[in-house]
């Protein structure tokens, strides 16, 4: 069961949020919450010191379908924000980073950044993560963001909000009702940011529903080059998809998360409403970046080969994403 993330917030109060992470993602929502107010106790987290710079210096170009905004955003680099920079501590911490990179270091940085009361939510692919941020925030602070919101990277301090979509906010391991009232706070700003939110009882199986339909979209849109709505226009493609598909739900039903009957028709329609997206798959591979198969289609390879289940369609597109990495490297 769902809830609407707006019910009995704090909606009035300030908020500090710390976005961790400055890529598409994470410059999006660092965009869409500055354009919202919420820019005041604000901080975006960069890699590299050069990016940081560059936002300072500029700020941060959001494009959307009604036109172009210039968002002034502070950033501060990752060594200077773990030294303790970016101002106070935060209400939220958004880890909006790849799940290669949330190493200890960047868990342990980020706890101590966290008010005692604060909240961290994981804006990220693939499963897995939720072990090592309920470990470093403890359960009831730690929450995943499950997102089909599009967005395109076109440039240090310039991302593209290429297709709308909803997002879920949850606790894995449940949370209990004072950091459910801090999570709503959370989803409140979000929703005045312009982001559809909800709040999901069972994130969990909202993560493998994200899974299946990244394990499906990222690879064929990297592979082929294309965008994510090319893939309805070829039946060939199409049934390259449902293979991809039903090979992932087999998966995911063995893993106790039981995909309903709906979860086809929601991959299609993400690939209609992000039908201009580039999948982060691709554009990692357009970048000579290393992409996120192991942590997309190879979490769920990992997973089938505990239950022997056959899936002969993702370890295809596992090779091919790995051969087109080396080839590029």
């Amino acid at each position: 069961m769902d809830r609407r993330a707006d019910a009995g917030t704090d909606a009035g109060m300030d908020m500090g949020i710390h976005v961790i992470g400055a890529g598409a993602i994470g410059k999006l929502l660092a965009a869409r919450l500055a354009l919202s107010g919420e820019s005041r106790h604000l901080v975006l987290v960069t890699r590299r010191p050069a990016q940081a710079d560059l936002i300072n210096a500029g700020g941060i170009s959001l494009t959307e379908p009604d036109g172009t905004r210039t968002m002034r955003i502070r950033a501060v680099s990752w060594d200077e924000y773990a030294a303790g920079g970016g101002g106070p501590p935060a209400d939220a911490v958004m880890l909006a980073v790849k799940q290669r990179h949330l190493d200890g270091g960047l868990l342990v940085a980020a706890a101590r950044r966290l008010k005692p009361d604060g909240i961290a939510v994981a804006w990220m692919n693939g499963i897995g993560h939720e072990r090592a941020m309920a470990a470093a925030f403890g359960a009831s602070r730690a929450a995943l963001a499950v997102t089909t919101e599009g967005a395109r990277n076109i440039g240090d301090a310039a991302v593209e909000h290429a297709g709308r979509g909803e997002t879920k906010l949850g606790f894995p391991a449940g949370g209990g009702e004072r950091a459910m009232r801090r999570l709503k706070n959370v989803g409140c700003r979000l929703r005045k940011a312009g982001f559809h939110v909800d709040l999901s009882n069972d994130i969990r199986q909202e993560a493998w529903n994200k899974l299946v339909i990244n394990a499906v979209i990222n690879p064929l849109t990297a592979i082929h080059g294309i965008e994510n709505g090319d893939l309805l226009a070829s039946p060939f493609l199409r049934n390259a998809m449902r293979i991809l598909y039903l090979e992932a739900v087999a998966v995911a039903a063995k893993e106790g998360a039981v995909p309903d009957d709906a979860l086809w028709d929601r991959l299609v329609d993400v690939c209609r409403r992000t039908a201009r997206n580039r999948s982060s798959m691709l554009q990692d591979l357009a970048a000579g970046r290393r992409t996120e198969i192991d942590w997309i289609n190879g979490s769920l390879i990992r997973a089938a080969v505990r239950h022997g289940v056959p899936v002969p369609g993702h370890r295809a597109v596992y090779d091919a994403v790995r051969g087109m990495e080396n080839a590029r490297a």
